[in-house]
């Protein structure tokens, strides 16, 4: 989509949740909740590529994620319109999982992802 990345890291985002919508991964706020993914920093031809893609069906918000046990800004897409849960197909879940294993989650953490993608 938009390329190579300068650098990842783990990242957490407190007060949300994770959810499938139409078979692909959204967020949505919920207290005492937390979704497990990485942040990645990328340039300003990066985010507007990424923008294109995401299209006018995405809404970009700021939040604020832990990175080794401080928080900093980034920046999230959301789905608009709040679709039916869908499961996602296998391949694309599998490519959240290596994504998170590829961080260094844990065990316990891949299973968390996989029980919610079931519904």
């Amino acid at each position: 989509r938009i390329g190579e990345w300068k650098e990842s890291h783990k990242a957490i985002l407190e007060g949300y949740r994770l959810t499938f919508r139409n078979g692909v991964a959204d967020i949505e706020e919920k207290d005492n909740s937390r979704v497990y993914g990485a942040v990645y920093l990328i340039t300003e031809d990066q985010l507007k590529r990424l923008d294109k893609y995401e299209g006018p069906k995405y809404k970009k918000i700021m939040v604020k994620v832990k990175v080794n046990g401080k928080e900093i800004n980034a920046i999230a897409y959301y789905m608009r319109e709040k679709a039916k849960f869908r499961k996602p197909h296998p391949s694309y879940l599998n490519i959240i999982l290596e994504g998170l294993k590829d961080h260094g989650y844990s065990e316990d953490i891949i299973k968390i992802v996989e029980e919610i993608s079931k519904g």
